[in-house]
């Protein structure tokens, strides 16, 4: 008997989902130029993807505090 009184049980079972969030980061690099800050930048990416494939980073802006 299910919940609703009849017919076959409900299984609770656990199903698939996929979650989707974004992420804002801030990150203070030392660099000569903006094209150095950008390659340090994707040094960075290159290794937090390293570790964490399912994180996509992306580059929104470069500004010289």
């Amino acid at each position: 008997m299910n919940r609703l009184g009849s017919g076959r049980a409900i299984l609770r079972r656990k199903r698939p989902y996929t979650v989707g969030a974004d992420c804002t980061l801030e990150l203070e690099l030392w660099a000569r130029d903006d094209e150095e800050a950008e390659d340090t930048f994707n040094e960075y990416c290159e290794a937090v993807q390293y570790h964490h494939p399912e994180l996509v980073l992306t580059l929104r802006s470069i500004r010289e505090d």
